[in-house]
């Protein structure tokens, strides 16, 4: 122990007086010398009052008795470190060496600081330290003891102001002596909390928060068991859009999640892939205030991004809609979901690689596609409709507008194999409506019908206005299932079949 003095004195530790958290003090100093020779169950809070050093059976000795048998009770309590017959100042007759200065012109002499103790109606006892010269003069720390001893709890002021991190200090002790919490007071009203999981009964081991003046709390940070950190900030004062932001990042202070709850009780969370144990990097999503799901959004590694929009509060047609952005940014595709069990999809050319800028496609409750249109880049559109139940004689139809919405052509396949085309004179420069051509199962063109400006119907496409004759020579009788049509004083029969009337 001798040599423990010794080495201290050597490195310049000496007693500064008042304990300070981060400098050298009494209770270290105490501590150190009391290791070297083995004491390990000491557990003591200054030099000037060891209360702990003594054996509990003589505790209440101290307090009960006179110290000299001439002195009284109250003497021993007003300052038990200059009463002969304390234990106090037994310790400091029999080592004077840690009472003194280490050179010349060192601070922290016996005549630095009084001490107080005085003992509660419960039993348990207070001490009252106070230093009296040097630049520290005017702080003071109260202790207060168990009736056995124990710390409980330690407040220190900072009377001579002259400590920018607090002006009161407040640290509460467990019963092992270890520091539950402590308490930072400043003048201007804010106050830190520093709290230690001493027991090891959560899942953290130490917690700073910041207090406001109107005792708001402000922020916090978490230090989890695993070394990973958890900070959370609170709008107090209703400056920003949201009440709490919080994050966490792990031991290597890679950020792991983070947690967003906005003014109107919805709540955004973002989940960060920081190990690439996923496919994706971030991943986030939004639900509202009654914690229903509003979207949902999905970075991958390589770039692009899933984005999910639900109909939370069934205000749409809709229950959810699913879209696909490239690595730059661009839609590519999109889902959407409809309450009936129908589908929309969206495909997007956001590369500009096809001669197309959009399809839109629909599909049944089934599953089965209905109808799609595709939006080209000269601003004509193609249209296909699907006879995905069966219900017609063809299977699709397929048909192309211009730029300016008119049709342009259209092509019917039939269930029988047939394909009949439709070609329409959108911009009138033709002498005809439109020319319907009908091809058989094995492609090879049969039958045209063209329908002429006026509204008469050539079959097999006449020339102009020639009618068919009824009779004479070269009369040529029609086949079963046909119908004419009179114009202009002539007539022209077809089919009875028109792709755009169906059988008439």
């Amino acid at each position: 122990m001798k040599n423990a003095v010794a080495e201290w004195d050597r490195t310049g530790h000496t007693y500064d007086g008042i304990a300070k958290f981060g400098g050298e003090n009494c209770t270290t100093f105490v501590q150190f010398v009391a290791r070297a020779g083995n004491l390990t169950e000491i557990n003591t809070s200054r030099t000037a009052l060891p209360i702990n050093l003594i054996p509990a059976d003589e505790r209440r000795g101290l307090f009960t008795t006179d110290a000299d048998g001439r002195r009284s009770p109250a003497d021993a309590l007003k300052d038990p470190l200059h009463t002969p017959g304390t234990p106090a100042y037994e310790f400091k007759q029999s080592h004077p060496e840690l009472f003194q200065p280490a050179t010349p012109g060192d601070q922290g002499t016996k005549d630095q600081s009084t001490s107080q103790l005085r003992e509660n109606p419960d039993g348990s006892f207070t001490e009252i330290v106070t230093q009296t010269e040097g630049s520290s003069s005017g702080d003071s720390q109260t202790t207060e003891y168990s009736s056995t001893g124990e710390v409980i709890q330690t407040t220190e002021i900072d009377g001579a102001q002259d400590n920018a991190d607090y002006s009161t200090r407040f640290t509460a002790f467990d019963k092992q002596g270890q520091p539950d919490f402590t308490d930072f007071y400043r003048d201007d009203g804010t106050r830190d909390r520093s709290d230690n999981d001493q027991g090891g009964s959560q899942d953290w081991v130490h917690a700073d928060s910041h207090y406001d003046a109107q005792g708001r709390e402000d922020w916090r940070s978490v230090t989890m068991d695993d070394g990973s950190k958890v900070w959370t900030d609170f709008d107090q004062n209703n400056e920003r859009g949201d009440r709490i932001w919080e994050n966490r990042v792990d031991a290597r202070g890679r950020e792991d999640w983070r947690s967003v709850t906005m003014d109107d009780g919805s709540k955004v969370w973002t989940d960060f892939d920081q190990n690439n144990e996923r496919g994706d990097r971030i991943w986030e999503n939004r639900v509202d205030a009654r914690g229903r799901e509003d979207w949902a959004s999905v970075t991958m590694d390589n770039g692009t991004r899933n984005w999910t929009d639900y109909d939370q509060d069934s205000s749409q047609g809709w229950s959810r809609v699913e879209s696909l952005f490239d690595a730059q940014g661009r839609e590519d595709n999109a889902n959407m979901f409809m309450d009936d069990g129908r589908r929309n999809w969206f495909d997007y050319d956001q590369d500009g690689s096809k001669n197309w800028t959009r399809v839109e496609s629909h599909f049944d409750a089934q599953g089965r596609e209905d109808n799609a249109n595709m939006f080209m880049d000269d601003g004509s559109r193609n249209w296909f409709d699907y006879d995905q139940d069966g219900s017609q004689v063809w299977t699709r139809v397929e048909s192309h507008f211009d730029a300016q919405g008119r049709e342009d052509y259209a092509k019917v396949y039939h269930d029988n194999g047939i394909r009949t085309e439709i070609n329409y004179d959108q911009d009138n420069t033709q002498s005809w409506e439109k020319m319907v051509t009908t091809f058989t199962a094995w492609g090879q063109e049969y039958e045209t019908d063209v329908i002429y400006d006026p509204g008469v119907v050539d079959h097999g496409a006449p020339p102009p206005l020639t009618p068919f004759p009824s009779s004479g020579p070269g009369y040529a009788p029609m086949p079963p299932g046909t119908a004419c049509v009179s114009a202009l004083g002539g007539t022209s029969c077809e089919p009875r079949y028109d792709v755009d009337y169906g059988w008439f």
